[in-house]
C-alpha cells in the first residue's frame, strides 16, 4: 500500500488533470486508518475521501478540501487554518476540540455530525447545512459569518 504522502501526491496530480488521464495520479480514498500528529500544509486535496478514520492532533493549513467527503470519522484536537471546505460533505463524523480558523465552509453539508468543544474563528459558514441529526455542545463562533446558515436544526 502506498504511503499517505504518496497518496496525497498522487491525488494532487489527479486533481490537476481533473481525473481525465488515469495515468496522471489517482483519487485518494483513505479508509479505516489512524492519522496522528500529522501536519498537511498548502496541499490541493479537492474531492478527497476520508472514511472511518480517526484523526488525533492533526493540523491542516492552507489546504484546499473543496468537495471532499469525510464520513464516519472521529477528530480529536485537530485544527484547520486557512482551509477551503466549500461544498464538502462531513457526514456521520465527530469533531472534538477542533479549531477552524479563517476557513471557508460555504455550502458545506454536516449531516449526523457531532460538534463538541469546537471553535470557529473568522470563518465563513454561508449556507452551511447542519442536518437534523447533528448535535453541538460548547461551540464558539468568533467573528464568524453564519449568514444563511441554518443552525436551528442542530441539537444542543
Amino acid at each position: 500500500m502506498d504511503t499517505l504522502m504518496q497518496m496525497i501526491d498522487d491525488h494532487e496530480q489527479w486533481v490537476m488533470t481533473c481525473g481525465a488521464d488515469e495515468k496522471q495520479g489517482k483519487k485518494a480514498v483513505i479508509e479505516d486508518t489512524l492519522l496522528e500528529d500529522l501536519t498537511i500544509e498548502g496541499r490541493n486535496l479537492q474531492g478527497i475521501a476520508v472514511l472511518g478514520c480517526t484523526l488525533k492532533n492533526c493540523h491542516f493549513k492552507d489546504t484546499d478540501l473543496f468537495g471532499s467527503f469525510l464520513a464516519g470519522c472521529d477528530l480529536h484536537e485537530c485544527s484547520f487554518t486557512g482551509c477551503i471546505l466549500g461544498k464538502s460533505v462531513l457526514s456521520n463524523s465527530k469533531f472534538y476540540d477542533t479549531v477552524f480558523t479563517d476557513c471557508t465552509l460555504i455550502k458545506t453539508e454536516l449531516y449526523e455530525t457531532v460538534l463538541e468543544n469546537d471553535t470557529f474563528n473568522h470563518c465563513d459558514l454561508t449556507r452551511a447545512w447542519f442536518g437534523k441529526r447533528s448535535s453541538a455542545k460548547k461551540i464558539t463562533l468568533n467573528d464568524t459569518v453564519p449568514e444563511s446558515c441554518d443552525l436551528s436544526e442542530i441539537i444542543v
